[in-house]
């Protein structure tokens, strides 16, 4: 399908486009255009080629795959276009503003929406929204502070290392709601764990151990809403069990998130989280969050009258 698409493209150079080659994991010796690599090294040539355009035909290539794929190279200056399955049989599945090319339906792939632009506008917003929180619950600091010092030797926060965007660590802040140990950065699960204080378990209940990190968020390291931040051992980890654990990094991590809102916490699915949290990057808007927001809002007052 590529080869025959490529072939009318260089015979009809009205259209504007001019192949070059393909990418491809089988030898190719039969194509009429070079194979430039193998789907994975899709990035290397865009930064070795002058590529305006790619379209995807289709290959003997996982679906799963190639997103990831695409996933990583959503920021290249390239446009993306597929060819859609089945087109042949004139079934209703070619969206009406798939741009037809000698018969042949091309459909632009949206890029996602937390591109460059917009994450300004979200970042503004994080940093008002932290700013103003910290400031209303300053009293609130005092009293938790004071309760954790109270309750067992140690530091009012806990400190933590954590994967945030593009795999950069940044460090979160906790009210510490356990005696200290050494084990909180490769125990995966500590529900019910004997080491966490009678403020600590409070506090949990209540998600109040997490409301330090506005000052992660409004310092930059964090957004309000985004993937939850995981560990160092536990993202190698999960990145190579689950497919689509590392595009979560694509964005700022986020005090709360659209798995969080779907009851994904402790010691729940990681495939399900890392599907949600992708599904929030590619949807992203404004609404989307202030939707996040209210439902963990409510979640948190649930949690607390229980």
């Amino acid at each position: 399908m590529a080869e025959r698409l490529a072939r009318i493209l260089e015979v009809h150079a009205d259209y504007g486009l001019q192949p070059i080659g393909f990418l491809d994991d089988g030898p190719g010796e039969s194509l009429g255009l070079p194979v430039l690599g193998g789907i994975d090294e899709l990035d290397h040539v865009l930064r070795n080629h002058r590529i305006d355009r790619i379209v995807i035909a289709f290959g003997n290539y996982r679906s799963s795959d190639l997103v990831r794929i695409i996933r990583r190279c959503e920021h290249a200056a390239v446009e993306m276009y597929v060819v859609p399955r089945f087109f042949e049989l004139g079934l209703q599945g070619v969206p009406r503003d798939a741009e037809m090319v000698w018969g042949f339906p091309l459909v632009r792939l949206r890029r996602s929406t937390v591109r460059t632009g917009r994450r300004r506008v979200k970042r503004v917003f994080d940093s008002c929204v932290a700013g103003g929180l910290l400031l209303m619950t300053a009293p609130l600091f005092g009293v938790l502070a004071l309760g954790v010092k109270i309750s067992s030797p140690g530091p009012v926060y806990f400190r933590q290392r954590r994967i945030g965007m593009n795999g950069r660590e940044v460090e979160i802040l906790k009210f510490r709601s356990m005696h200290q140990n050494d084990e909180s950065d490769t125990q995966w699960s500590v529900n019910d764990d004997a080491r966490v204080t009678k403020i600590g378990h409070l506090m949990r209940k209540t998600s109040l151990d997490e409301l330090p990190q506005l000052w992660n968020v409004f310092r930059g390291d964090m957004s309000l809403v985004g993937p939850r931040p995981e560990r160092p051992h536990f993202v190698q980890r999960f990145s190579e069990e689950v497919d689509g654990y590392e595009d979560r990094h694509r964005v700022p991590v986020g005090l709360t998130g659209l798995a969080q809102v779907h009851g994904l916490r402790g010691d729940t699915s990681i495939e399900d989280r890392a599907w949600l949290d992708n599904q929030y990057i590619e949807n992203w808007s404004a609404v989307s969050d202030l939707a996040i927001l209210a439902r963990t809002a409510g979640a948190i007052v649930r949690q607390a009258r229980e």
